[in-house]
């Protein structure tokens, strides 16, 4: 599921500035609200829609239809067949709550609970357990990748600096490596260096404001819609996010340099975009709290 996330962004990120063009911004400021529009809500969309699905969606479809309870529970439960024996005497009484007859058949919803042994009406059922773990893998998956691209700028551009000093010094390597070398880079130089390795635009090594903005925002979409499922959530943005904002003002600093100055008026189309991202966390958590958890569920 995360590639498949991650894979469908990447291709809307190569398509949208495309879209972008056909509406022929006048200004950088225009075209950095029209990149907004048309990337953040297509990729917010791609990161939501396979967990609202789990959640508010999978439980009121159909898995599968047999003939009785029984033959539905040596379908479902199939990887516990052999202990059916076992099974506590109230576990086909309990699936009986996600059936329904249709046909003459007896036929289950997509959501049930994992095993026999764990029936009651306080257990998760799969698609609670793959909502979480999906959601938690999806989020981690998302900080690292925001890490690991904060951190490439910073590569690049010491490595194209360190390569042009052994060009140019005519000592030693040895030299070189212990600093006796006189040859040292100037702050013009560098800042050229930085542009020309990682400038600050769109799809490049050097990051861009719609996707430095994207990447923090993503993440919070997750949290504030899912945490509640998945407390495991707020504990890793509490750590990635401390060591991302550090990255993010260093990379602006000393990769970065001095981008091209425009006119902004505060966030942009961000405010907007975070106006629909929390009107969407209450709705979502408050059917979460409705539909998924236990006792109002049931």
């Amino acid at each position: 599921l995360v590639v498949v996330i991650k894979g469908a962004g990447f291709l809307w990120g190569k398509i949208a500035p495309l879209l972008v063009e056909f509406e022929n911004p006048r200004t950088q400021s225009r075209r950095n609200d029209a990149m907004v529009r048309v990337l953040a809500s297509v990729k917010l969309f791609i990161a939501l829609w396979p967990f609202l699905q789990i959640a508010f969606v999978r439980p009121y479809s159909t898995f599968t239809c047999a003939g009785d309870l029984k033959a539905i529970a040596a379908i479902v439960w199939a990887k516990h067949a052999d202990s059916s024996a076992t099974w506590p005497p109230n576990s086909l009484e309990a699936l009986r709550r996600f059936t329904f007859e249709d046909e003459g058949q007896t036929c289950v919803h997509s959501c049930f609970p994992p095993n026999p042994f764990e029936t009651k009406p306080w257990n998760y059922t799969n698609c609670f357990d793959e909502l979480v773990s999906n959601a938690t893998t999806f989020f981690i998956f998302q900080s690292v990748m925001s890490l690991v691209f904060l951190l490439i700028p910073i590569v690049l551009t010491r490595c194209a600096v360190q390569r042009e000093l052994r060009k140019v010094h005519k000592g030693s390597t040895a030299d070189w490596l212990s600093g006796a070398s006189k040859s040292r880079y100037s702050l013009l130089q560098l800042q050229a260096k930085c542009l020309e390795v990682a400038p600050y635009e769109y799809y490049s090594w050097g990051g861009s404001w719609v996707e430095d903005f994207l990447d923090v925002i993503t993440g919070f979409a997750l949290l504030v819609c899912f945490g509640l499922v998945a407390p495991m959530i707020a504990v890793i943005a509490f750590v990635c996010n401390m060591v991302q904002h550090r990255l993010l003002a260093y990379r602006m600093l000393h990769v970065t340099c001095r981008p091209f100055p425009s006119v902004g008026d505060g966030i942009g189309s961000w405010r907007g975009i975070l106006d629909v991202i929390c009107n969407l966390a209450i709705v979502t958590n408050a059917a979460m709290i409705s539909f998924v958890l236990y006792p109002m569920k049931t």
